[in-house]
């Protein structure tokens, strides 16, 4: 009995060893596994109050993956409360607890470990009630490529709304061919690029095909099949037919989308109306044809006289080909007597402000000099910044021989005019020539006779036969042509000749120095003399009307003038000042009026003053006075072109002003002022 319990004994002892070894044999097994697992593991144990509510748990153990996550050691946990280890807020993680024990299920859950700074996917597995297996995967990775994903498709959802935008807004329309079924699709805008309402085609590529002009219509598919053959990319152009029958130029632009295989499936672009372009486009070559056919010279340069560009008109006219003249500096056009109107060019165009018509000289390529008229203007950028000019020079060698040419002819007009006064003017001084001569040769018979009688009586006396009749007979001669007279009138009708024939000398000089053409160049002049002339050839058009008077100054020194054209200014205002006061006196009978020529240096100037005691101006008329063909005289006493000739001449050809002072009823002065040195005027 002893020895049956004792082998029985010894059996169950022998059991409990083998459960012991098992149980032994398991926990390595546990051992291995959980310390061999990836993800972090803990395992953990609540920890009740004593009424029975779970106020922590206590760290049973953390493999060794939960160190490499966490950078935790299980020494430092092990056995210690989550609150003292973790240094954390326990109450989420105590409800999830709590729930895993009550219900028995699993739970799972993502939390962020602020001392790490790392996200965990957290598996809470239930073992009873009390203990729980945890285990701890890393996500930071995939959390932070989650949120770049996320911010990414933010971005890329950003970016597409902009571009909708902004192709909305640039009105380009956007289209999807589908090969495959052979269907197009447009947006909106493709709608309005066609002039079409968006409404819904059966087929919108036939409408597309309709809408094409039906010269682009085979060349528009003949580039869309080489897109489709892999030949280039879709870049094409072409005009669209509106209803309304207006033209419309298109730019297209796609990719091909290909299967593997190679084969084009579908075919994405845009299209976006070109015609502003293509309209400034045509415009551009309009203009540039002009330019181009030009008879003037255009030439574009920059802010620094650089030649950007050269028309045909300039390579006639100055002898430089457009690719001579590309680059060089401008001045290589300009005599050394010039250079500084450059300068002054240039001032004004960095301004802003135009010069017009400025009368000056260029040169040749072979070095000739000949007039021109020049425009420069500037040329701004977007910003309204002056970057440079353009300059239109027209050739006037012509237009100044025909002025040249003109002007002698107003001379000799001018001079045709008052050739009966003229006429008249020398018939007096001939008339008493005349009757002096008719005189003399009176006197010179009765000289001739008392010589005659003299002679006999002196031959008598050599010959001894004196008589007193032949002495009554010569006494008889000399009463009857009475010598005393003779002897006192003859010197006198010598010298009244003599005067009358330096009178009509100066007549004849005056004519002559009047109608002289002038010189091509302006040369230094006597102002004073040229007034002298003019008002003798003037005289019959004023002496009956008015007496002149002249104050001009010895000192004046020579001004470089064209002396011709200033003696016909002098002219035309004398004429006029003769016809305001003809005027004045017929309003009050009764004497005659004034006019009085004044020349003085004034600074650097010498001023001329043409005065009158005539009418004066009329207010109304003022503003007007210098345009051509303006006149108030009656019909055939003027033709509105003498004040407009004495503007022309003072300022635009010599570079000076002209102004006026006038009072009706009183009279009117007009100023004229010239330069003393040479001025080269440029006008605005």
């Amino acid at each position: 009995m002893i020895k049956k319990n004792i082998n029985e004994f010894e059996d169950e002892v022998e059991d409990f060893r083998r459960v012991e070894q098992h149980s032994h044999e398991s926990k390595s097994a546990f051992r291995f596994l959980f310390q061999g697992m990836l993800q972090g593991v803990a395992l953990h144990e609540l920890v009740h109050s004593p009424d029975g509510e779970a106020v922590d748990y206590r760290i049973l153990d953390v493999n060794a993956a939960f160190e490499r996550h966490t950078g935790i050691t299980a020494s430092r946990v092990k056995g210690r409360l989550a609150s003292e280890a973790y240094g954390t807020h326990l109450a989420p993680y105590l409800e999830t607890y709590e729930r895993v024990a009550r219900t028995g299920k699993s739970a799972l859950f993502e939390t962020y470990f602020a001392p790490l700074q790392k996200h965990f996917e957290v598996s809470v597995c239930p073992g009873d009630q009390r203990r729980f297996a945890t285990i701890f995967t890393d996500i930071t990775q995939r959390v932070q490529d989650n949120t770049r994903l996320k911010q990414t498709e933010k971005n890329l959802r950003e970016v597409s709304e902009r571009l909708l935008l902004a192709t909305h807004a640039a009105n380009v329309g956007i289209w999807d061919l589908d090969l495959v079924s052979d269907r197009l699709v447009w947006d909106e805008a493709m709608y309005g690029l066609y002039g079409l309402c968006p409404t819904r085609f059966d087929n919108i590529y036939q409408a597309w095909h309709e809408r094409l002009h039906p010269e682009d219509r085979t060349r528009a598919h003949e580039e869309v099949q080489m897109a489709l053959r892999g030949k280039r990319n879709l870049d094409t152009e072409f005009r669209v037919l509106w209803p309304d029958k207006t033209v419309h130029h298109i730019k297209a632009a796609g990719m091909v989308q290909r299967d593997c295989t190679g084969r084009p499936v579908r075919m994405l672009g845009i299209n976006w109306e070109i015609t502003d372009r293509r309209l400034a486009e045509a415009e551009h070559s309009r203009m540039a044809a002009i330019i181009r056919s030009a008879e003037d010279a255009i030439i574009g340069k920059s802010l620094d006289g650089q030649v950007l560009s050269w028309n045909e008109a300039a390579e006639r006219i100055y002898g430089y080909s457009a690719a001579e003249m590309q680059g060089r500096h401008i001045s290589i056009l300009v005599p050394s007597d010039r250079r500084t109107e450059l300068a002054q060019i240039r001032q004004q165009i960095e301004l802003g402000v135009p010069i017009r018509a400025l009368e000056t000289v260029r040169l040749r390529k072979d070095g000739s000099r000949f007039p021109v008229s020049l425009t420069d203007s500037p040329v701004r950028d977007p910003l309204g910044n002056v970057i440079g000019a353009s300059t239109i020079v027209r050739d006037i060698t012509v237009q100044k021989q025909l002025e040249s040419q003109l002007l002698q002819a107003q001379k000799l007009e001018a001079v045709g005019q008052l050739a009966a006064g003229i006429a008249h003017e020398i018939n007096t001084p001939s008339q008493y020539v005349a009757d002096n001569a008719r005189f003399l040769q009176e006197a010179f018979n009765a000289l001739q006779e008392v010589c005659q009688t003299q002679m006999s009586l002196l031959q008598a006396a050599r010959n001894n036969r004196l008589t007193t009749e032949l002495l009554d007979c010569c006494e008889e001669v000399i009463r009857t042509n009475d010598l005393d007279y003779l002897f006192k009138e003859i010197p006198k009708a010598v010298g009244s000749s003599l005067e009358g024939i330096e009178r009509i000398s100066e007549i004849v000089r005056a004519m002559k120095e009047f109608a002289h053409p002038g010189s091509k160049e302006k040369s230094p002049g006597d102002l004073n003399r040229a007034i002298e002339t003019t008002v003798t050839v003037a005289r019959n058009e004023w002496k009956y009307v008015a007496d002149m008077k002249l104050d001009l100054d010895p000192a004046l020194p020579a001004v470089p003038c064209f002396l011709g054209e200033f003696s016909q200014a002098i002219l035309n205002l004398v004429v006029n000042a003769a016809h305001a006061v003809g005027d004045a006196i017929k309003a009050k009978p009764g004497g005659k009026g004034t006019i009085t020529i004044r020349t003085r240096r004034d600074g650097e100037q010498v001023e001329v003053r043409v005065s009158d005691t005539g009418t004066g101006i009329p207010e109304a008329v003022r503003p007007h006075i210098f345009e051509p063909f303006f006149t108030t005289k009656g019909v055939g006493k003027g033709n509105g072109q003498g004040l407009t000739i004495v503007y022309s001449s003072i300022v635009k050809h010599h570079g000076g002003t002209v102004r006026f002072e006038s009072e009706c009823g009183k009279g009117t002065t007009f100023i004229l002022a010239l330069p003393i040195k040479e001025v080269r005027p440029v006008h605005a």
